[in-house]
């Protein structure tokens, strides 16, 4: 007997047991919502799409249980659509138009939890204007001669070009290893890599190269103009300038050389190679070298064609014991660069001078570094140092410029209005002065204009983007913006429907009121420079579900002799309260009247028993049926 009843004991118990295990994860009526609610979000990579070019671009949800399933309504630009179903969610493909398109893309978890976001992708178009007045630049490395046509190298050598394209929304972008490359005339040009790597061929000439994008070529289609030349017969005045460039190259590879930051400062550099050797008796010797300036009004441009320029006079012979000597001369403020340029100037009288620092010594900022407008160096030896020119004196050497350039050309015309072009022999010179200190860094110096404002990008999105009238919801709407330019950003919101709730970038819309439909609330994003940018998110208002009514019917009295007539009462409610709709019927005798109350008669109807229904509409698809039963007895 007590074997019989732990059976039943045991039989019961797991019954039980899958149904306390169910009733713990079916999420019935007493279960607690997740603590890791799915949400997603538009990634900020879709505000950065670009006409032709390719997108990679994932949604990444998060909380939730995985796996993910995705779905979309909506379109996307031509030319990328997104993977759905589970594992999806890339947006991908190559865009080829600039026209905007919505959609909405819906997230299901493991648990069937939804969440959605919606944005707009509008591709940037190849539509910009960069330096050279077209959708597509290309510019050389720095140690190609650059020239107003374009650049100048010599025969048989290389210059790696660079193709930049510049878009509708004011960004950049290098495409030098998207672009189709090639040259013209061919075979004469010589070749472009895939990569943009020009190598010139051995024939003189100028050619153009071509960096093509989707049809769109640099330059407005003429591509950029390369010359290629074979290096000057031999002069006195070509090898100096050429030398200038190897002595400016060693200075500059010193561990204690020129500091950085003073020649960053300097407007002019003076370079004079090898001066004579002389007896140390001998003080008034003289040296011929070069004089480059940063171009522009503002010295602020790249460095100068050479101007010939002659040292002489003073005791430098007997300071540095009568070696061959390389001389460096930075000229530090616009009044000695013009001053050099027009006329003869003695060094400690005319312009201030003083040793130039090297190595660390520029950290000190003495005031004699400070006030000098002319700072001096020299290398003899192997050592370089500071030195002081006191009494020599400088002035431009025309002689040689005419030689130089084959016309009569004054030093001003070469550096400061660049009415000549570098001469071959110069591209070490200012290829190293262009890589090592392309910027104007002193204090006088204009600086450099702003760069265009960027305006910022977003995407809203709304979660949910459904919710039921009157249901007391709150929608979290999030705006993911951000700057090119790193500006502090703010929030306008708007809604066509509701409230907003909150500020900055994630804000709260309430519908209390809202009658159902499709509300859009708005987000316009300010970086306080006059840059904005505006996104919407959708939120659809579905109407309450349909209520059915109740009713109940009573018949009083509820048995009566043939003949006579019985009251019929229904007692209906709505919790909608729709305006309700009462109809009869009866399985014998006659209903008369309508609405909640009749009467039934039953004049000539056979005693026996009968039925009175009654139906009650709410008028939008909710019924109740009730009953009555009635006896009639022989009279």
């Amino acid at each position: 007997m007590m074997w019989l009843q732990s059976r039943r004991l045991k039989a019961i118990w797991l019954l039980w047991l899958p149904a306390a295990c169910f009733g713990q994860t079916a999420g019935g009526g007493s279960s607690t919502p997740p603590t890791n609610p799915l949400n997603v979000y538009a990634p900020p990579c879709i505000s950065q799409v670009k006409q032709y070019i390719a997108v990679n671009c994932q949604i990444t949800p998060t909380g939730g249980t995985q796996p993910y399933s995705y779905a979309f309504t909506g379109a996307f630009p031509t030319g990328i659509s997104m993977s759905t179903d589970l594992g999806g969610g890339l947006i991908n493909g190559t865009p080829t138009g600039i026209s905007g398109e919505q959609a909405t893309v819906t997230v299901t978890d493991a648990r069937g939890g939804t969440a959605a976001t919606s944005f707009t992708i509008t591709p940037a178009g190849l539509t910009g204007s960069g330096p050279c007045g077209s959708s597509i630049c290309v510019t050389g490395a720095a140690y190609a001669i650059k020239t107003a046509e374009g650049y100048t190298i010599t025969t048989l050598a290389t210059v790696q070009l660079a193709a930049t394209t510049y878009w509708s929304d004011g960004s950049t972008l290098d495409v030098t290893s998207m672009a189709t490359w090639a040259c013209s005339p061919s075979p004469q040009c010589g070749s472009v890599s895939a990569t943009g790597l020009y190598t010139a061929g051995n024939s003189v000439g100028t050619y153009h190269v071509t960096a093509t994008l989707s049809g769109v070529t640099n330059n407005g289609g003429a591509g950029v103009a390369v010359t290629v030349a074979t290096i000057q017969t031999h002069t006195k005045e070509s090898d100096r300038v050429a030398n200038s460039g190897v002595v400016m190259r060693e200075v500059l590879q010193l561990r204690s050389g020129i500091p950085e930051e003073v020649l960053q400062k300097a407007k002019c550099v003076i370079v004079v190679p090898s001066t004579l050797k002389f007896a140390a008796s001998v003080g008034g010797s003289y040296g011929r070298g070069v004089m480059t300036c940063r171009s522009g009004s503002n010295f602020q441009g790249p460095w100068s064609a050479p101007s010939m320029m002659a040292l002489g006079g003073g005791s430098f012979g007997l300071q540095v014991g009568g070696q061959a000597t390389d001389f460096v001369l930075l000229l530090m403020n616009d009044r000695a660069a013009s001053s050099i340029l027009t006329s003869k100037v003695k060094i400690g009288a005319s312009a201030s001078a003083a040793g130039g620092p090297v190595g660390r010594e520029a950290t000190a900022a003495t005031d004699i570094f400070l006030r000098a407008e002319i700072l001096s160096y020299s290398r003899a030896r192997g050592l370089f140092a500071g030195v002081s020119l006191e009494g020599s004196t400088l002035r431009p050497d025309n002689t040689a410029n005419r030689r130089l350039y084959g016309r009569d050309v004054s030093a001003k015309a070469i550096v400061l209005l660049g009415e000549v072009s570098p001469p071959l022999s110069a591209l070490e010179l200012l290829s190293v002065l262009n890589s090592k200190s392309p910027t104007n860094r002193s204090a006088g110096s204009a600086p450099p204009p702003p760069p265009a404002n960027r305006p910022p990008v977003a995407s809203c999105s709304a979660n949910p983007t459904h919710v039921i009238a009157g249901s007391g919801e709150t929608v979290l709407v999030r705006a993911d913006a951000s700057g090119p330019d790193n500006d502090p950003l703010t929030y306008t919101w708007t809604t066509t429907g509701g409230a907003i709730e909150g500020i900055g970038s994630q804000v709260r819309w309430n519908l209390a009121g809202v009658a159902p439909g499709t509300n859009s609330v708005s987000a316009r994003v300010d970086d306080g420079r006059g840059g904005n940018v505006s996104c919407v998110a959708e939120v659809r208002v579905d109407p309450q579900p349909n209520r059915p009514p109740t009713i109940s019917c009573s018949a009083n009295p509820s048995s009566v002799q043939a003949g006579s007539r019985v009251h019929i009462t229904a007692v209906a409610s709505d919790p909608d309260n729709d305006p309700l709709i009462f109809s009869w019927e009866s399985t014998g005798g006659q209903i008369v009247g309508s609405g909640s109350e009749v009467d039934l008669d039953t004049t000539h109807v056979a005693p026996s028993h009968y039925v009175v229904t009654g139906h009650v509409s709410d008028g939008r698809g909710g019924i109740a049926v009730c009953h009555a039963e009635i006896t009639l007895e022989a009279s």
